[in-house]
């Protein structure tokens, strides 16, 4: 879950807040290993709130994809990097 508040230089929706909410599943290769590479998929949706028709409570859904690596510094602590697809 995510919740934000951006800015806009639209007149109209100077302030947007936005609400992120999904699940992923990610499939570890080589879970034994300290640095352990896996692929993602998940989805979700995004709830957004602002002052003018445009995105007052406008709800879209997404898929994501992806893939990335671990780096486990301890046996319950690691470094993550991925590249994701919206």
């Amino acid at each position: 879950m995510d919740y934000s508040i951006t800015s806009s230089k639209l007149v109209t929706d100077k302030d947007v807040s936005i609400f992120k909410y999904g699940v992923e599943g990610l499939y570890h290769f080589m879970p034994d290993k300290k640095l352990v590479p896996f692929v993602a998929a998940g989805l979700g949706g995004y709830n957004m709130s602002g002052p003018s028709a445009l995105v007052s409570r406008k709800t879209m859904g997404f898929f994501d994809y992806g893939g990335g690596v671990k780096y486990f510094l301890y046996d319950r602590l690691a470094l993550r990097a991925d590249v994701r697809h919206v």
